[in-house]
C-alpha cells in the first residue's frame, strides 16, 4: 500500500531562517513482501515567486527521476510513482525466481544548504535492485533562493578563475590521499588524459564547497565514492558571490 505522508515543518527557529520560502517534507514508501522502497525529500511549498517555487522543484524532481546506479541517466520515469511501481514490479517478479532476497531502493534528499542567496540538496541514493552487490549514487543540485535559477559551476566561478579552483582542488585531492604533487594520476584513478578534472557534482555548504565523485567515476568500485571539501576561506576571491561565508 501506497503511503504519502507530509511532516510539515513548523519549528519557529527554522521557519525564520527560511524567510519567504516554505517547504515541506515529502515521504513516499511501498513494502510489499521481500521489497522496500522509499523516497524522502523536501517540497517548496512558497518562495519569493511561484517561479521559483516550481523550478526548484522540478530539480529536485530531476535528481530523485536520476538511475541508483552509475553512470546515472534519466530513468525515462514521468514521476515518483511510476519509478516506484516499475521498481515493486520488477521486485516482485524477482522474489518468485530468487526466493528469501530482499531488495530495495532508497532515496534520500537533505538540506545542504539553506542559507540566501543559495539553496543546495543533496541526493543520496542506494539500492539493491538484484545484481551482483548493491549501488548507490549521490549527487549535489543548487539554486538561486530568489529565482529557482539552477546553478551550474560557470556560475559561481568568477570569469578566469576555474583553472584557480580546479588547482585549489586538486591540491586537496591529492593531500587527502597522500599523493605526489608532480606527475600526472594514473592507477588506480582514470581522470581523461590522467590529469585531475572537476566534474559539475557540487554541493554548496554553509561553510565548505565540495565536490563529489560516484563510485566508478573515476576509478574502480572498490574505492567508492571521492568527496573533496574546500573551505570558503581558500577561494573566496575565485567566487561571484559575495553574500553568505565567503
Amino acid at each position: 500500500m501506497l503511503r504519502l505522508i507530509t511532516l510539515i515543518v513548523s519549528m519557529a527557529a527554522l521557519a525564520a531562517a527560511q524567510g519567504p520560502l516554505r517547504f515541506e517534507l515529502k515521504r513516499l514508501e511501498k513494502r510489499p513482501a521481500g521489497c522496500t522502497l522509499v523516497f524522502e525529500y523536501p517540497e517548496i511549498i512558497s518562495a519569493e515567486t511561484p517561479q521559483a517555487r516550481d523550478r526548484i522543484n522540478a530539480g529536485i524532481l530531476r535528481v530523485l527521476l536520476r538511475r541508483n546506479d552509475w553512470p546515472a541517466p534519466d530513468s525515462g520515469f514521468p514521476s515518483l510513482n511510476a519509478y516506484a511501481d516499475n521498481f515493486i514490479k520488477f521486485c516482485g517478479e524477482f522474489q518468485k525466481r530468487a526466493e528469501g532476497r530482499a531488495l530495495y531502493a532508497y532515496k534520500l534528499v537533505t538540506i545542504f544548504r539553506y542559507t540566501p542567496p543559495i539553496l543546495s540538496f543533496r541526493c543520496e541514493a542506494s539500492e539493491d535492485g538484484g545484481g551482483v552487490h548493491p549501488f548507490g549514487t549521490t549527487f549535489y543540485v543548487n539554486f538561486e533562493s530568489s529565482t529557482g535559477k539552477a546553478i551550474a559551476l560557470t556560475d559561481l566561478v568568477k570569469d578566469g578563475a576555474l583553472a584557480k579552483l580546479e588547482a585549489v582542488a586538486e591540491a586537496t585531492f591529492q593531500r587527502d590521499h597522500n599523493l605526489s604533487r608532480t606527475g600526472s594520476l594514473s592507477e588506480p584513478y582514470s581522470f581523461p588524459g590522467g590529469r585531475f578534472k572537476l566534474n559539475e557534482n557540487f554541493g554548496i555548504g554553509e561553510k565548505e564547497l565540495v565536490f563529489l565523485f560516484n563510485t566508478y567515476e573515476i576509478g574502480p568500485g572498490a574505492m567508492g565514492a571521492t568527496e573533496i571539501s574546500i573551505p570558503y576561506r581558500q577561494v573566496s576571491n575565485l567566487l561571484k558571490i559575495d553574500s553568505g561565508p565567503w
